[in-house]
């Protein structure tokens, strides 16, 4: 990575540490649990099992590191922007450098001059296009692109509570109750459909799992997995980056 990326590259190190440790909590959070896992065969067991879950109340910590690890990504965008910006408006106008996240195409003459003001000290057109092309508005869905996500869930957590999180229920599949599965969705037959059921049944299993509640960010997605694309996404872009310097 290039030098002036530095320090960059060692907060998604930092965001990725911080995955691994939140992980191995939640981990070892359901393991100690009377229910680490939700046995598919015993209708009454599994709603025993989830009825303690959904009555356990989840670490506030889990919370404080996934809010940690989103602001060390967040933070990525604007240290970019400053390395990029020119020495003058370093000095003239510090506090206007920012990553700008825009929803939605800067219209009016105020909306324009927003986005401007943070970019301002970037001279290379094609630094500029690089940082255009990333704005969420240009995504399908913006509220579910990377960066807007990335983006609002820092300003939620910095500026109104933690990231919240919830308990949700995830099941994992076998190779085997995967093609039954799959057979039934090609021939549609109440001969295969009974085949898959006994598979899912037999082949499959059900754990908790932690995952984010705030709509447009990652609602009902769960917590680490979910961070870690979020993780990739940066680092993919730092990378793409690095051809400006």
């Amino acid at each position: 990575m290039a030098k002036e990326l530095e320090g960059i590259h060692e907060k998604i190190k930092r965001a990725d540490e911080n995955i691994r440790n939140l992980n191995l909590e939640i981990i070892r959070f359901f393991d100690e649990s009377l229910y680490p896992v939700i046995a598919n065969e015993d209708g009454e067991f599994i709603e025993e099992a989830i009825k303690f879950h959904l009555q356990r109340p989840l670490p506030l910590r889990f919370s404080v590191l996934a809010g940690e690890t989103v602001h060390h990504l967040r933070s990525c965008f604007d240290h970019l922007i400053w390395q990029l910006s020119s020495n003058s408006y370093r000095t003239s106008s510090p506090n206007s450098i920012e990553f700008p996240v825009f929803d939605s195409r800067p219209s009016d003459k105020s909306e324009i001059a927003r986005y401007e003001r943070k970019v301002k000290g970037i001279n290379d057109p094609q630094v500029l296009t690089a940082i255009q092309c990333l704005q969420p508005y240009n995504a399908a869905e913006p509220f579910d692109d990377p960066l807007f996500v990335i983006h609002d869930m820092d300003r939620f957590d910095k500026h109104r509570e933690l990231a919240i999180v919830f308990m949700g229920i995830h099941r994992q599949y076998s190779t085997e109750a995967t093609k039954a599965i799959m057979d039934y969705q090609k021939a549609k037959s109440p001969e295969l459909f009974s085949i898959a059921q006994d598979a899912i049944k037999k082949y499959s299993r059900s754990t908790m799992d932690v995952a984010f509640l705030q709509k447009g960010q990652g609602e009902g997605k769960a917590v680490v997995p979910y961070l870690t694309v979020l993780s990739g996404f940066v680092g993919i872009v730092m990378e793409d980056f690095q051809r400006f310097f």
